[in-house]
């Protein structure tokens, strides 16, 4: 029998995520809009390279959240979309979208149905991920529907990413950063775009 999911507030979510992400290395931010989002991109970009305003999008963000696309580029970001994987290897800014987050363990659920989409959370050294506030569950049970769904398409592709990429060698050394991105960034966007 499926559990139902509990209802805690936004706000209570928002502070388990934050908590549950930060405790594995990655960052939150929490806008109310599209715009504000593009901002703390450019923030984000400025503060790291300075001189490189290009962010490599996943193509499936052009048809979802165009607002943002829109917002980026008025702020002179130059938004690249990958031909290949091979593209966005070693690139410092990614940007994917989320089609949901999971607030007791900091996950972002990326649904990429292409290659191209599934590169930039996987290649570049920053990935930045766009989740809307209203996909953010309380637990990995609540996610359950949603990853059912996901599960009916064909062709599906889901994972659950949280934090930033991490290994340890035998001798148990943990290392950031070398089979994927170094840094993950998480912004929940109050209005969807």
């Amino acid at each position: 029998m499926p559990q139902e999911a509990t209802t805690t507030s936004p706000d209570t979510l928002y502070q388990q995520f934050d908590a549950a992400l930060t405790l594995v290395g990655g960052v939150c931010h929490r806008v109310d809009s599209a715009a504000q989002a593009a901002t703390t991109i450019a923030d984000l970009m400025n503060a790291s390279t300075g001189l490189d305003r290009t962010i490599w999008t996943a193509p499936m963000v052009r048809d979802a959240m165009p607002n943002l696309l829109a917002a980026l580029a008025s702020l002179d970001l130059h938004i690249r979309f990958p031909e290949s994987p091979a593209d966005v290897r070693d690139q410092p800014f990614g940007l994917s979208i989320a089609e949901g987050a999971v607030a007791e363990t900091g996950s972002v659920l990326l649904v990429e149905r292409d290659l191209r989409d599934r590169s930039v959370g996987l290649m570049t050294e920053t990935h930045i991920v766009v989740c809307r506030e209203d996909a953010l569950v309380g637990s990995l049970d609540d996610a359950a529907a949603t990853l059912a769904d996901i599960a009916k398409e064909h062709g599906s592709y889901a994972t659950l990413v949280t934090g930033p990429s991490r290994t340890a060698d035998i001798e148990r050394q943990l290392t950031i950063g070398v089979q994927g991105p170094a840094q993950l960034h998480v912004i929940l966007i109050a209005e969807p775009a």
